[in-house]
């Protein structure tokens, strides 16, 4: 995800070449916080009372490569 901490780190410690072979590992590209942020307001709402024991992966498609 796109934080402001993410962003700093990667630029002291990874080349353009390295960020962008990262960057195409995301199909639907870095994720930013407004990504997922309807997903945790339904989480922390009344209407996910009924929602137990799952995993819900956010990963902007990492996981399909």
């Amino acid at each position: 995800m796109a934080t402001k901490n993410l962003h700093e780190k990667n630029n002291r410690i990874m080349s353009n070449t390295e960020k962008n072979i990262y960057a195409d590992k995301y199909p639907l590209g870095i994720g930013e916080v407004d990504d997922i942020v309807s997903l945790i307001n339904f989480l922390i709402s009344n209407e996910s009372k009924w929602l137990t024991g799952q995993t819900i992966v956010i990963d902007g498609g990492f996981s399909i490569n």
